[in-house]
């Protein structure tokens, strides 16, 4: 039984958003910015798909787990990765903000955002590198199959709960944003 693969696979999904991010930051210096839609899309797939779905599951189900588990032993992994997406979520609120200000855009706040999306992408392709390389082996080798089970029927919880077309609805935001790049 394999509780991380999953995530794993969120992960795959992760980097797919990550690579569009990258292209509309070249696209910044190229001086073709993506139309304003793209980076509000992105804001809402990097709350939603990336908090909501995806953090959730490894903070909130997780991570609490493995705390209950190991009392103290692996704290500090956890508390990287909390602080890793909380640093996240810091640059997609800069990335929010100076998305509104893209109808008139100054050439200061296409650099800040060009910078936040550029921090971003490095950010989150080096946690996930740390999660797929290092946490997640040492996940699957210290739980137990009944708290892989447990682990995983907490996910299935948590996804019910964003409703029954949500990963669905996120692919299709995706979609949207190469769309959107494509034109």
């Amino acid at each position: 039984m394999n509780v991380t693969k999953q995530l794993h696979e969120e992960h795959l999904i992760i980097r797919d958003f990550l690579d569009q991010l990258q292209i509309a930051a070249d696209r910044i210096v190229e001086n073709r910015v993506p139309d304003k839609m793209f980076f509000e899309d992105a804001v809402r797939f990097a709350r939603d798909f990336t908090d909501k779905y995806h953090h959730y599951k490894e903070e909130m189900v997780m991570f609490t787990r493995l705390a209950q588990l190991h009392t103290g032993l692996i704290d500090a992994e956890t508390e990287r990765l909390r602080s890793q997406h909380e640093q996240g979520r810091n640059h997609i609120a800069e990335i929010s903000s100076l998305t509104g200000l893209l109808e008139n855009p100054v050439q200061d706040n296409l650099r800040k955002l060009r910078l936040n999306l550029l921090e971003y992408i490095k950010l989150m392709r080096s946690h996930l590198n740390l999660e797929n390389l290092s946490f997640f082996p040492m996940v699957e080798s210290t739980l137990s199959d009944d708290d892989k089970l447990m682990i995983l029927e907490e996910f299935k919880t948590s996804e019910q709960k964003l409703g029954e077309h949500f990963y669905d609805n996120s692919s299709k935001l995706l979609t949207e944003m190469k769309q959107i790049l494509n034109e």
